[in-house]
């Protein structure tokens, strides 16, 4: 009798369980930019001296006192780039893969400090929202955050303005200095449709309003054949002038909550309610667990999020079994 109990329980909690992942939403990191990864995690790096030559600077991992193990952007005087180009598996690159897809929208967020002499020069791109081939698309950048030593902006580029010099506008600006860290996150509806596309923005975790008096600017955010984003510096304001860009907590979600940087202070990775793994993941596998106490579950149960949703309880009687990537 006992064992006709245990099964029927089995069964009902693996039906509990199904129901779960059918209908709960998926609060998902769609990639994630770990330095553990290496540079095979960016599409490319980009560098590039003063005269257009190659640049000499460096992105590499690093480790901040506090936020522990981030990429480094370093960009010597001389050289006018430094910059991660594209996010490998979800930048758009057509004929070519990518899940980043027209008319959905996406959460891209980062922690950011940038470290250079204490002096106002032309601003230049710490960001770049940036569609390809750059000659051939109109927008060649859709939008811009940039940085000038002293206040951080974002700009806007309208579909043709490469050819009538005519529709770049500044929607936000904040002053922001040097040395410290900050959150930003971005939010994009991906549209090559002027009004169906739109930018959102949060700083340090609070919606920021744009020029327009309001929290959404619609906007083109897809042109050309491959879209990215780029992280780093770039301008020829910058040739004169060593910069360091620190960047933690790399993000793309489709949510806010997926994309916002943590406190590995406070909350560990998988603590941010998303389903976050960008190490491929070669099998799962699926076991019962017929104990009823915590510690008859593998401790990964207690960690794993499923479909967004943070499991502190053992998970209705299945066992998932991730194998540990090396």
């Amino acid at each position: 009798m006992e064992h006709e109990y245990k099964a029927g329980t089995v069964f009902l909690k693996i039906w509990t369980f199904l129901a779960l992942v059918l209908v709960a939403p998926r609060a998902e990191v769609i990639w994630y930019g770990d330095p553990d990864l290496g540079r095979e995690i960016f599409n490319n790096l980009n560098f590039q001296s003063g005269n257009n030559g190659s640049g000499s600077g460096s992105i590499k991992p690093a480790v901040d006192p506090y936020y522990g193990k981030i990429w480094r952007v370093f960009k010597p005087k001389g050289d006018k780039r430094a910059e991660i180009r594209g996010a490998t598996g979800f930048s758009y690159h057509e004929g070519k893969g990518g899940t980043m897809k027209e008319n959905e929208v996406y959460y891209i967020g980062w922690r950011w400090k940038v470290s250079m002499p204490d002096t106002k020069i032309g601003d230049w791109p710490t960001f770049q929202w940036k569609s390809y081939p750059t000659l051939e698309s109109t927008q060649n950048y859709p939008m811009h955050i940039k940085y000038d030593g002293r206040d951080l902006a974002f700009w806007t580029y309208d579909a043709d303005w490469q050819k009538t010099r005519k529709g770049i506008n500044m929607i936000w600006k904040k002053p922001v200095p040097r040395n410290k860290w900050f959150t930003l996150i971005l939010v994009l509806k991906i549209s090559r449709d002027p009004k169906v596309g739109y930018l959102e923005f949060y700083f340090d975790g609070e919606q920021q309003t744009f020029s327009n008096g309001n929290t959404r600017v619609y906007h083109k955010t897809m042109d050309g054949t491959e879209v990215a984003p780029k992280w780093g510096v770039y301008g020829g304001s910058v040739s004169s002038t060593e910069i360091t860009v620190d960047l933690h907590d790399l993000l793309v979600g489709t949510t806010l909550q997926s994309a916002t940087p943590r406190d590995p202070q406070t909350t560990s990775l998988d603590q941010t309610g998303a389903n976050i793994s960008s190490r491929p993941v070669r099998s799962v596998n699926l076991g019962l667990i017929t104990g009823t106490s915590p510690s008859h579950y593998p401790d990964f149960i207690t960690r794993f999020n499923l479909c967004g949703q943070r499991i502190s309880q053992p998970v209705f009687g299945i066992a998932v079994n991730i194998p540990r990537n090396e």
